[in-house]
């Protein structure tokens, strides 16, 4: 819920609120400014740092193809998200 609505998400420790924001810059705006950076670097090392941008950026090329090729649920599924 709060990752669909972008609200606060209070349930998730410092870690966790640094891989959001930045997954969420990343799609928002494919980049990450100086701080955030950092900030990311300094909480999750260079190595997993690349591995999130790597993850990030293969599920939002899967996103595109997808949407491109207007892939479609299997007959009966409902979207997860609405």
């Amino acid at each position: 819920t709060a990752i669909c609505t972008g609200a606060p998400a209070s349930t998730l420790d410092p870690t966790e609120t640094i891989v959001r924001h930045v997954t969420q810059s990343l799609l928002r705006s494919r980049d990450l400014d100086d701080g955030l950076y950092a900030a990311a670097r300094d909480a999750l090392g260079e190595k997993v740092l690349m591995e999130l941008l790597l993850l990030v950026g293969y599920f939002d090329m899967l996103a595109t193809t997808m949407t491109v090729f207007r892939a479609e649920l299997p007959a009966g599924k409902e979207p997860p998200f609405g």
